[in-house]
């Protein structure tokens, strides 16, 4: 039964690990789905925020996030 879940999956990246300010409307965010595989978003949005933005991040650090194992 795993085998089969695991040929039909689809990712649904729905938890928030880290972001990263890109300008005062865009964000990047690294994004996890249940698997455990991540990936980096960019995210707009017009208002606040719903999540904390990490302020001092650079790329290599949000490289390093989406290759590291949880």
């Amino acid at each position: 039964m795993k085998t089969f879940f695991k040929l039909f999956h689809t990712h649904n990246y729905s938890k928030i690990i880290a972001s990263q300010y890109v300008s005062f409307n865009y964000r990047n965010v690294v994004v996890e789905c249940k698997c455990g595989k991540r990936k980096i978003e960019k995210y707009h949005h017009d208002n606040v925020y719903p999540f904390k933005t990490n302020c001092f991040i650079t790329n290599i650090e949000m490289e390093k996030l989406i290759n590291s194992i949880k």
